[in-house]
């Protein structure tokens, strides 16, 4: 006979199991300065445990947060975290293989804007909120938009400060594009209010790591065996992923840099970190395994000559090219990635080759830093070979397009490499193109040891 477990809600917090970590704070107490447009999985993994972080320590007790459901798509889980009174689960999945449960107290209000905007807009209206977060879905996004228009209109109509449009959508230059959407969309109203928009609000720029992967019947199953109560929507995560924010809030912000998140002047270092490095590893890796015909990140790590290319390409030719980021922030960046092509629980997808960054996009200025430092790229011109071979005509056209508007004498040298690799793999297969091109290196390290971007 199956057992129904009370509901997580405040009235049935107290009966958690003692184990399970849980808001220390009087969420009662908790006023709304925060609005998050978006209620998916980074949201609830790494901004609101910060806010969490923050309150759990008898501070930000006016950044507590309402989320609001823009997407359809969102609409179960704004009714799921309704019944729970904002609260819910973040599962921590530890590099050891253990498991860690706390429940997260900062979102203290939500709402389904598609059934009641006005109430969203009335929450905007409140002078206590002063940062309003985009994390929206795509399909739900030009809604986002439009909400934060009216809410700003009815601001300046009232003779209100505008609050800060945080956006959370995909670097680089988020912030501006943000921007961008908010103030074309005003324009459309008044071209007052878009003057004063540009004027007056301000966009900062974020970087985010998607840290949460989808949340399944079986997270919600070992939810309940693990705490004592039933939680509809807990999200799940794993140790050190980070937040960047850059340093621009028009009306204040919580002191987020306490719990963790970076916040910084310059935050384009933290944008190539993260589209180089951790984007840029996962798109390398969709090349390599195409050609084995892999699905999953954890396949690439496990076939020793992939996993030993794409590892030296990062440490290699990657990671001398990010500057301005912090020793140990860098070593933990690479030893995220290299944890979760090591580790079949992550599940990590590989996108399609045909729907993966183009290396236009994101390889060859790693290509052109190289070669401008008087440096080889030969494991790039690998990375390249690999998507070649698997690439659409129009693809190869661009690639075609993009060598020869760059006119650099140094590329005649990657382009040789690139030849070169193109007939190993041909002539000898993916095994003998990762391991010629990476014959010379040291032996790859597990990864419990120190990363070599931290000498």
């Amino acid at each position: 006979m199956s057992i129904t477990l009370p509901t997580l809600s405040d009235a049935s917090v107290d009966r958690l199991d003692v184990r399970v970590a849980r808001p220390s704070y009087d969420r009662a107490a908790v006023g709304v300065g925060i609005v998050q447009l978006g209620v998916g999985g980074f949201h609830r993994a790494q901004q609101a445990v910060a806010i969490d972080t923050l309150m759990n320590l008898g501070q930000a007790m006016d950044w507590g947060i309402c989320g609001i459901g823009v997407h359809p798509s969102e609409r179960r889980v704004v009714e799921t975290l309704a019944r729970q009174d904002g609260l819910y689960t973040l599962i921590l999945r530890n590099r050891d293989g253990s498991v860690d449960h706390r429940i997260i107290g900062s979102m203290v209000g939500c709402l389904y804007a598609p059934d009641d905007p006005r109430a969203v807009v009335a929450r905007l209206l409140d002078p206590a909120v002063r940062i309003v977060s985009l994390a929206a879905a795509r399909g739900g996004y030009g809604f986002a938009i439009r909400l934060v228009v009216e809410g700003l209109r009815r601001r300046r109509e009232r003779g209100m400060l505008p609050f800060t449009v945080l956006s959370c959508d995909d670097p680089p230059g988020n912030g501006e594009r943000a921007r961008g959407a908010v103030t074309e969309t005003a324009r459309g109203l008044d071209e007052r209010l878009a003057d004063w928009i540009d004027r007056e609000v301000r966009f900062p720029r974020a970087v985010v790591e998607p840290a949460a992967t989808p949340t399944t019947a079986f997270d919600v199953t070992s939810v309940a065996r693990a705490t004592g109560l039933s939680d509809g929507w807990p999200v799940i995560t794993e140790p050190g992923d980070r937040w960047a924010v850059e340093d621009d809030f028009g009306a204040g912000r919580p002191h987020l840099e306490i719990s963790g998140v970076s916040v910084v002047d310059d935050i384009e270092p933290y944008e190539l970190l993260t589209i180089r490095l951790q984007r840029g590893g996962l798109t390398a890796a969709a090349y390599l395994g195409a050609l084995a015909g892999y699905r999953y990140l954890h396949e690439v790590g496990r076939h020793p000559t992939l996993a030993r290319l794409l590892v030296a390409f990062l440490a290699d030719e990657v990671g001398p090219t990010l500057r301005g980021i912090a020793v140990a922030e860098l070593a933990e960046a690479e030893r995220r990635f290299r944890h979760r092509l090591a580790e079949p629980r992550y599940r990590g997808r590989l996108p399609a080759v045909e729907a993966s960054p183009h290396p236009v996009d994101w390889l060859l200025p790693i290509v052109r830093t190289r070669l401008d430092a008087g440096c080889s790229a030969e494991l790039s011109a690998a990375i390249v070979a690999a998507w070649r071979h698997r690439a659409g005509a129009a693809d190869r056209a661009r690639w075609a397009l993009a060598i020869d508007a760059a006119a650099l004498p140094e590329l005649d040298d990657f382009l040789a490499s690139l030849a070169a690799a193109e007939h190993t793999l041909a002539t000898r297969g993916i095994a003998a193109l990762a391991a010629e091109r990476t014959a010379h290196r040291a032996p790859l390290t597990p990864l419990t040891e120190r990363s070599p971007w931290s000498h």
